[in-house]
């Protein structure tokens, strides 16, 4: 299955991305971190509703098109670069969820409870208006990813001058 990555790390074709590193940034801080409370709620949800699915905190993040990379990549990781990866482990157990309904969306009245659970069953799925047409949606990969080529900085522009509508300045 072909997939796409964003890192900050410079990478070769055939380097290793491995599974866990947002939750390593989790933990490491702890309570302290800004998103602590988020992702207790949704590992618990998943543990308790959803176990069959891969933690956040232990897998690798991908999209599994390029445009929905490129607009991440665009809004999220700008100075990063963009793979095209594939899962070490091609068996190992993804899930696809919505990048953006991990947190409380503007105007939904449920709570990150409600939300958790809406999120591992990939039935909450929000829109960003200067990306008509795009999925905001993630894989979460569990095993690490291999990559098999980096995306040149002119194919992304490219893309995002295709893709990205301007925002409204008002």
């Amino acid at each position: 299955m072909t997939l796409y990555h964003s890192s900050n790390n410079d990478l070769a074709p055939g380097d290793i991305i491995p599974p866990g590193n947002w939750g390593k940034m989790v933990f490491y801080s702890k309570v302290d971190h800004h998103l602590w409370k988020r992702e207790m709620t949704i590992e618990a949800m998943r543990i308790w509703n959803f176990a069959e699915k891969p933690s956040r905190l232990k897998c690798a993040f991908a999209c599994d098109n390029l445009d929905t990379m490129v607009c991440y990549h665009v809004k999220e990781n700008p100075e990063g670069f963009i793979y095209q990866v594939e899962a070490v482990d091609p068996h190992a157990p993804m899930h696809k969820g919505d990048f953006n309904a991990v947190g409380i969306p503007k105007g939904y009245p449920d709570n990150m409870w409600g939300i958790a659970s809406r999120y591992w069953g990939y039935d909450l799925k929000t829109h960003i208006t200067e990306w008509p047409g795009i999925e905001c949606s993630e894989i979460l990969v569990g095993s690490g990813l291999r990559v098999i080529r980096k995306i040149s900085e002119e194919i992304i522009k490219k893309k995002a001058g295709e893709l990205i509508l301007p925002s409204d300045p008002a």
